[in-house]
């Protein structure tokens, strides 16, 4: 199928459909339904030929396919996310963006176009007063968004303010806190001192705390020593504190 299009419309986005369908694994869907817990459609193609596909697509006209009302498909959300990722404009770039990450409902979608989305770099102040925005909402996958923005981008730069955006956050569901606490575990390898007294002076939760030591223990990059130190501080900490 020729991707490189100049001109998208619905009759080429069914014809993307039913290519992705031609692609798709039975198995490796049964396996991404159970880790990706989305309620979009999905098909079950891997997302290596997902990334091969918003390559071709970016070729040709790529603002006329995101200017398309896309069906609610896992696939195409990835492509999507993908594709908007490729565009250095960003006065084309981020009306898209923020209008596709309040239709994000799985972590891998958010987690795709965060680690893609390398715009951020050239535009730094302004999208970390976006991710200000973002983190204060009741979405949770749009304060993920911004939580995975500033562990992708401002970790090096930003840190003492990262501390402060997280004391923002009132967003209390699953994937908010695990985003926090996989942020918490990138900036102690960072920074651990900084790291440990945030957390130790935070009025982050039980959880939170608990799976961020859960991830630095996991981490290849924290050394033995390190981790020593961590699973002390793991069995001393209180489910009520």
């Amino acid at each position: 199928m020729n991707l490189k299009i100049d001109n998208w419309n619905y009759n080429e986005l069914e014809n993307l459909i039913l290519e992705l369908k031609k692609l798709s694994n039975e198995k490796f869907k049964n396996f991404n339904d159970k880790i990706i817990n989305t309620t979009s459609k999905t098909i079950g193609v891997q997302i290596p030929k997902l990334r091969l596909i918003a390559k071709e697509i970016s070729k040709g006209n790529c603002i006329s396919f995101l200017s398309l009302n896309m069906p609610d498909i896992f696939e195409l959300h990835i492509i999507y996310a993908l594709v908007l990722s490729k565009i250095k404009d960003i006065n084309l770039s981020y009306p898209p963006f923020k209008n596709f990450i309040y239709t994000i409902n799985n972590w891998a979608v958010c987690d795709i176009l965060c680690g893609e989305y390398k715009i951020v770099l050239k535009n730094k102040e302004f999208y970390l007063n976006k991710i200000k925005e973002f983190v204060k909402t009741n979405n949770e996958f749009v304060v993920r968004v911004g939580l995975i923005l500033l562990m992708k981008f401002y970790i090096k730069t930003n840190l003492f303010e990262i501390f402060e955006i997280l004391n923002t956050i009132t967003c209390n569901k699953y994937y908010v806190n695990m985003g926090i606490a996989w942020l918490l575990s990138t900036t102690f390898i960072f920074d651990e001192k900084s790291t440990l007294n945030y957390i130790n002076t935070s009025q982050l939760s039980y959880f939170v705390k608990n799976k961020t030591f859960q991830k630095i223990l996991e981490s290849k990059q924290v050394t033995p020593l390190q981790k020593e130190d961590i699973k002390k501080l793991k069995i001393n900490l209180s489910p009520n504190k």
